[in-house]
């Protein structure tokens, strides 16, 4: 007994060291553990990478935290790789993280220290220099990736549509390259159509050249910068062998400049519209003899190169006496070319005759501006005459139609007998209390759906016009503030937002076109204000007073009284206005 008790005990002094000298293992692991960073360049320029080598040895507590790197770089890869050796009994491991860095800017960019579970590197130093200006002989691209950029016209005038064209050259085959979009502040810009991808000999190398255009639209005068546009993509390193390797590539293009003139001196239409040309076109019904209160349509378009849809007006709604008009919604559209954007507008009317007599359609007439001539031009739909005739009603009602003629029938010669009338008279009566009781549950059917949808209606009602009276309490409030402010873009806004929340018509999109429907002082006021913000020189926008607007605003109502085939009417200078 007392030998197997001491075999027992020093069994357990023995599991007891085993336990002890790995646990000290374990933490003399844990205290070698250290956390190293280095960069393979200290120096570089803008679009180039640096490759940044975490490495982990002893016991691994987790991946590195690169959070804190995006600030200042973007993380193109991260790769990892780790080993574990045994030299005579002692055992050691290993974590190396690989990153591929671009960096964000120029200038002195550091890389903070990288957390490791509980251990951190130190951080590391670089300098990025300013990217230097592209150079190629004669203008020719030169490298395996080359970007142009170009504009015409070079001067153009406000709201005046420009074309960028942007080609990139390349030699070389890429993986998952991306074009970032040309940006200007105060412009507009709308892709045109699909790329177009062709073959050019140039600078004694064969390209392959991929072009895409878009759309400038001016929104002031004066110079106007066109940022450089960026390609980020890769190329495969390795030839046709298994182990090829993405090498990250970056290309930017030139940036431009533009030119911008503002709104002639001695431009006299109601609407600026700058093109290269403009047209009306007609549908009219065949005949030109209408009866009285049958509905003639006629469709206006109006079709523009160089402008979108949503800067066309609308035409003109006036109509001689004894006609009525019933306008459906106007029909927008853009047609995106390579050499532009062609703006289509059209407008569908159903014209209601209530008298008979002659009737004239008075002449249409759109003043525009012609960007290749540069001179003022107009574009006319001449009158139209038609005759109505009176709705011969009485003498159709005089001669009564013509009936075909029946044929006797002879009577029968046997009459039915007592029994076979009365069960005649049974069922005819059966099926005249059916039908009178269906017809009364209809009718109550009926009533109750139109009692409920009326409450509805009332509710629905009510709701909105509690929230448009709200909109046009703040939209008011926008108009006194921004006068007060003296603030003359703010002022213009507030007032075209307050209008399009008073009338239900077509939406008003210039100061001109609202001025329209106002009284002497407050038209005098927004025209001035217009003028302005919109002229060529537009120096005298920070000194404008908006004391009398103000005023005129406060006297008299922003919009007066008109039908709404007028306010159908009203023009604007759509959509391209900055917010």
């Amino acid at each position: 007994m007392k030998s197997r008790f001491f075999i027992r005990g020093n069994s357990c002094l023995f599991v007891a060291r085993c336990f002890f000298v790995l646990l000290m293992l374990g933490l003399s692991s844990l205290a070698q553990a250290a956390v190293t960073a280095h960069v393979d360049r200290f120096n570089i320029s803008e679009g180039e990478t640096v490759n940044l080598s975490i490495e982990v040895s002893g016991n691994d507590s987790g991946d590195p935290q690169t959070a804190p790197l995006q600030k200042d770089f973007e993380i193109l890869s991260n790769n990892h790789s780790s080993s574990f050796t045994i030299i005579n009994g002692s055992s050691s491991s290993k974590s190396v993280y690989q990153l591929m860095l671009r960096p964000r800017h120029a200038g002195a960019l550091l890389i903070p220290a990288i957390r490791v579970g509980s251990a951190k590197t130190e951080p590391i130093m670089i300098q990025v220099a300013k990217a230097a200006v592209r150079s190629s002989p004669a203008g020719h691209p030169s490298g395996d990736l080359w970007i142009s950029m170009d504009i015409a016209p070079k001067q153009v005038r406000v709201q005046q549509q420009a074309i960028i064209t942007i080609r990139v050259y390349q030699s070389v085959a890429l993986n998952q390259a991306q074009l970032s979009e040309p940006t200007a502040e105060h412009a507009v810009i709308e892709r045109l159509g699909d790329d177009a991808t062709y073959q050019k000999r140039d600078n004694g190398r064969l390209w392959q050249v991929t072009e895409r255009h878009y759309a400038l639209f001016p929104q002031q005068s004066g110079h106007i910068d066109i940022q450089p546009v960026q390609l980020d993509g890769s190329v495969l390193i390795g030839g046709a062998s298994f182990f090829q390797t993405a090498q990250p590539i970056r290309q930017r293009s030139n940036a431009l400049g533009l030119e911008v003139a503002g709104i002639p001196d001695g431009w006299k239409g109601r609407d600026w519209l700058p093109a290269r040309h403009l047209r009306i076109e007609e549908a009219w019904p065949a005949n030109s003899t209408f009866k009285v209160g049958e509905p003639i349509t006629r469709t206006l378009t109006l079709h523009a190169d160089g402008l979108t849809a949503s800067q066309l007006p609308g035409f003109p709604s006036e109509l001689p006496e004894h006609l009525k008009a019933y306008a459906d919604k106007p029909v927008l559209q853009d047609e995106k070319r390579a050499d532009g954007i062609h703006g289509v507008r059209q407008e569908k009317v159903a014209i209601m005759p209530m008298q008979a007599g002659t009737y004239i359609l008075p002449e249409i007439t759109i003043d525009w501006w012609n960007t290749a001539t540069q001179q003022a031009e107009q574009a006319t739909l001449p009158a139209r005459t038609f005759t109505v005739i009176a709705a011969d009603h009485a003498s159709a009602a005089a001669t009564p139609p013509k009936m075909p003629a029946r044929r006797a029938i002879a009577p029968q010669s046997v009459a039915p007998s007592g029994r076979t009338q009365a069960r005649v008279a049974g069922v005819a009566s059966w099926w005249r209390w059916l039908a009178i009781i269906s017809t009364f549950g209809w009718l109550l059917t009926l009533g109750y759906i139109a009692y409920r949808r009326s409450g509805g209606d009332r509710d629905r009602k009510n709701r909105t016009t509690q929230t448009a009276s709200g909109n046009l309490q703040r939209a008011e409030k926008a108009v006194e503030t921004a006068c007060k402010n003296n603030d003359a873009k703010a002022c213009e806004q507030a007032l075209l937002q307050l209008a399009n929340l008073q009338q239900t018509g077509a939406p008003v999109h210039s100061l001109a076109s609202l001025a329209a429907g106002c009284d002497e002082a407050l038209r005098s006021e927004l025209l001035k204000l217009e003028r302005l913000l919109y002229a060529s020189n537009r120096a005298d926008v920070s000194g404008w007073r908006g004391d009398a607007l103000l005023q005129a605003f406060r006297q008299t109502p922003l919009l007066a009284d008109r039908q709404d085939a007028e306010d159908n009417s009203a023009t604007a200078l759509p959509g391209l206005y900055p917010d």
